[in-house]
């Protein structure tokens, strides 16, 4: 404060000087000029009196112009050149305007730089200022779960207490060492992303596997402080990025948003994402204290905090937002927040490239699998590779990708037991069979393994890849239609079926895992309840065309829809066989 004070003192004092030396410098040469013009004038009388006297001499005219050209002479009267006079008033002004010019330039450039630096030391107060209000945060946020801490241990060293009791101050002391290390590591991390000296990746990452660990973290605080936590983000939103700047960015906002709501006792916060023109969106509301709308820019800037000092959060060291920011900066993505005012709740919005499709090349023979990893990249598709089966599941237990391209004649675990162990584990990623075993019956085992298509060796790349699209269009489809919560939920006869956790329960209560075939099946006869769908119809839909060499497998699954979700099988109410056409679903029921 003192520093600002002798600034402005200082700053004025050398604005006071400059104009007086600018004032002093006009002056000057006003005085210079018009002294310059008198003896100019001057000098020219003297060229007319001499004129004249030469002219009275008897000279001729002729001769006294030709010495003394800025004379005029008419009828024996020397005089001087009008143009003369004008020129030298001329040459006076231009001087003076020329001067104030420079001087004007001068004051300018000098309230230029005041200001600037004016605007510096006020931004650095502000700071200051901010850094001030932190400290005393942090101080106050860490001497609250260090007494926290201290009595506890002080408890323990006093009292004789139960294990239960032990346990209970236990459990506290640990969470109060987890706030005290969340302090620190914002801190750290704030400094080390203002410097730069993060190393950021770039790399597919499942949007719903990281919200869904980050919600279930919090689920337990949420329900502590009334908050209704709810995530509704589709499988198979991936988004290009680092792994570790999407968790930190997630578990950041969805702190700001508990902080908010428990603010005000209590509310809810919801999690939905979506895909949008090549982005990811994931959008997190709360129904918390909100902000006015001109205090958005602050947000996000470093120990800015709205409400300092208030609430009951145990968070708020005004760097959480200011790490979101500068971590989606860094991975090429970007963050929003939206507020219609205090007490109104607020939207943040965070939106990253989507990552390209991945898939998986399970194939012993190497040139094979080069050669197809090859021309998918060059399709577009991220590719990795496993050379038998065993690899493959573990490669699919620990990554996600959205196909999988599976040789049935594999080392260790052949493809159709590398499928089948897939669905019965609950993956359902689409998989395209491509193998030497072409006869029909192996195409059926595939395909009821779980196989999404099949396709023989030897076999044209444009088909392959026609068959990649199709099958990825398909889930496509299938995600597109399960997108929203009325869409991804279907209830009939007492039962109810997620289409997006391929999660049902029948109307017994009991818990049911469908597989992707059944889930699509079901899919498509909903669309179209009490319309009859041909089993042409079906195949095209859920498996595409030239996929069975009859549509027995249909007649299948539709037995499998109703052993799961029929309460008398063999009389169905529900999945309707039209003979010789093919099906018609009711959701009410057939009385």
């Amino acid at each position: 404060m003192k520093t600002t004070r002798v600034f402005q003192l200082t700053a004025l004092l050398l604005v006071i000087v400059s104009v007086i030396q600018v004032g002093w410098w006009l002056y000057d040469q006003e005085t210079y000029s018009t002294q310059k013009l008198h003896d100019a004038r001057i000098a020219y009388e003297r060229e007319v009196a001499t004129a004249q006297e030469l002219i009275a001499a008897g000279t001729p005219v002729a001769r006294v112009r030709e010495l003394l050209p800025a004379v005029i002479i008419t009828d024996g009267r020397a005089a001087l050149l009008p143009s003369i006079d004008a020129g030298l008033l001329d040459e006076r002004d231009r001087r003076v305007n020329q001067y104030a010019w420079e001087s004007g330039f001068f004051l300018l450039a000098l309230a230029l730089c005041v200001g600037v630096i004016w605007r510096a030391l006020r931004a650095e107060t502000k700071v200051l200022q901010e850094q001030d209000n932190f400290l005393a945060l942090v101080s106050h946020q860490f001497k609250t779960p260090l007494a926290s801490l201290q009595l506890s241990l002080e408890t323990m060293a006093l009292r004789s207490l139960s294990p239960e009791q032990s346990r209970t101050l236990t459990e506290r002391m640990l969470a109060d060492l987890t706030r005290m290390e969340s302090m620190v590591s914002r801190i750290l991390d704030s400094v080390r992303l203002e410097r730069g000296r993060v190393d950021m990746k770039s790399e597919p990452v499942e949007l719903a596997a990281v919200v869904g660990r980050v919600v279930t973290q919090f689920e337990e605080r949420a329900h502590r402080e009334h908050i209704a936590l709810s995530a509704d983000v589709p499988h198979g939103l991936a988004v290009l990025a680092d792994p570790l700047a999407v968790d930190v960015v997630v578990r950041n906002l969805l702190e700001n948003a508990l902080a908010a709501v428990a603010a005000v006792s209590g509310g809810s916060v919801t999690l939905a994402a979506r895909a949008v023109d090549g982005e990811v969106e994931l959008a997190v509301r709360d129904s918390g204290v909100g902000f006015p709308a001109s205090d958005t820019a602050k947000l996000f800037k470093k120990f800015s905090r709205l409400h300092p000092g208030g609430g009951s959060s145990y968070y708020g060291t005004g760097l959480g937002l200011f790490i979101v920011r500068r971590l989606m900066q860094l991975t090429g993505g970007r963050v929003s927040a939206h507020s219609v005012g205090v007490g109104q709740g607020a939207l943040f919005v965070l939106s990253w490239p989507a990552a390209p499709v991945r898939t998986l090349v399970v194939e012993d023979d190497p040139h094979l699998s080069a050669g197809l990893a090859e021309n998918l990249r060059a399709e577009g598709y991220a590719v990795d590779v496993a050379a038998d089966g065993r690899l493959a599941l573990a490669w699919l237990r620990a990554h996600s990708c959205e196909l999988v391209v599976l040789d049935v004649m594999l080392p260790h675990v052949d493809g159709f037991t590398v499928c089948r162990t897939l669905r019965e584990e609950g993956n359902n990623t689409p998989v395209l069979f491509l193998t030497a075993r072409g006869d029909p019956q192996d195409r059926v085992l595939g395909l009821e393994a779980g196989g999404d298509d099949y396709l023989a060796k030897p076999f044209h790349l444009e088909e392959f890849l026609l068959r990649v699209r199709a099958i990825l269009r398909r889930w496509e489809w299938y995600r597109k239609a399960s997108a929203t919560p009325a869409s991804a939920v279907l209830r009939f006869g007492g039962n109810e079926v997620d289409f997006r956790a391929f999660r049902a329960r029948s109307w017994n209560g009991a818990a049911q895992e469908l597989t992707e075939k059944e889930a699509m099946i079901l899919k498509v006869l909903a669309e179209r309840p009490g319309e009859i769908v041909s089993r042409e119809d079906l195949l095209e839909r859920v498996w595409g065309y030239d996929v069975f060499p009859s549509t027995r497998t249909v007649d299948n699954f539709i037995l499998r829809l109703r052993k799961r979700f029929e309460r008398d099988p063999a009389h169905p109410r529900h999945f309707l066989t039209v003979w010789g056409v093919g099906y018609r679903f009711l959701v009410e029921g057939d009385a």
